[in-house]
């Protein structure tokens, strides 16, 4: 009899639980391919070889601010920020494409344009046309990536 309830007593207890199956295995990234750079190109991601297509002239020394001849063009950079510069009337457009380059190093490897006007207008192509003829004596200007 005894042995009888000690066989009853083991029945009576639970089974353990079974084990939970084994959580699936993460895949590690993948590394880069060539053609993710493709993709970023296309999107106009700049490459790190690539070289921008403007040549401009050497940036001017900034005239004097009581110069009769000078006057003051704001400057949104491509990230935002505002600079204001003196140049001459007679300085060309290129002056201002060739600050901007000398403020953003990104200008060297990417290319960019300064527009003008309500509706903006491009002044890529007035680089040697100066800034008198191209009405911008105290104007304000934008940089933007092309």
């Amino acid at each position: 009899p005894a042995a009888a309830r000690l066989q009853s007593n083991q029945s009576a207890v639970p089974a353990p639980a079974p084990a939970p199956p084994p959580a699936p295995a993460r895949a590690t990234p993948a590394a880069p391919s060539a053609q993710v750079g493709q993709v970023l190109s296309a999107l106009g991601s700049p490459s790190p070889a690539a070289q921008s297509t403007l040549d401009l002239p050497p940036l001017e020394d900034e005239p004097r601010k009581d110069d009769p001849s000078a006057t003051q063009v704001r400057i949104r950079l491509p990230n935002g920020k505002m600079v204001t510069r003196t140049f001459l009337g007679s300085s060309q457009v290129g002056q201002i494409f060739s600050l901007v380059r000398s403020l953003v190093p990104e200008t060297e490897s990417r290319d960019f344009d300064v527009v003008s006007g309500l509706p903006p207008t491009s002044l890529r192509d007035k680089l040697d046309s100066t800034l008198e003829a191209e009405n911008l004596l105290r104007a304000a200007v934008s940089a933007k990536w092309v």
